[in-house]
């Protein structure tokens, strides 16, 4: 498995060349993308994306359990 990856409210620029996704790659199953923003954000290819505010009472678990353990990089 590779790298458990969540981006932090970056709209801008979840699905430019330099996103967390691309990198990750998670559609050949090198790792776990998650994306978190208070606002909707249109999906991303290889990402989970939630419209979710990251400090909510109950966002650490829900990210926990969607990346199966602690994530490796917050960006």
């Amino acid at each position: 498995m590779g790298a458990r990856v969540v981006d932090l409210g970056r709209r801008a620029r979840a699905a430019g060349p330099r996103s967390p996704s691309s990198a990750v790659k998670p559609e050949r199953g090198k790792g776990i993308v998650i994306g978190i923003d208070i606002a909707p954000v249109e999906p991303v290819a290889g990402a989970t994306v939630l419209a979710k505010d990251f400090y909510d009472e109950d966002a650490p678990a829900v990210l926990t359990a969607l990346l199966a353990g602690p994530a490796d990089v917050w960006c």
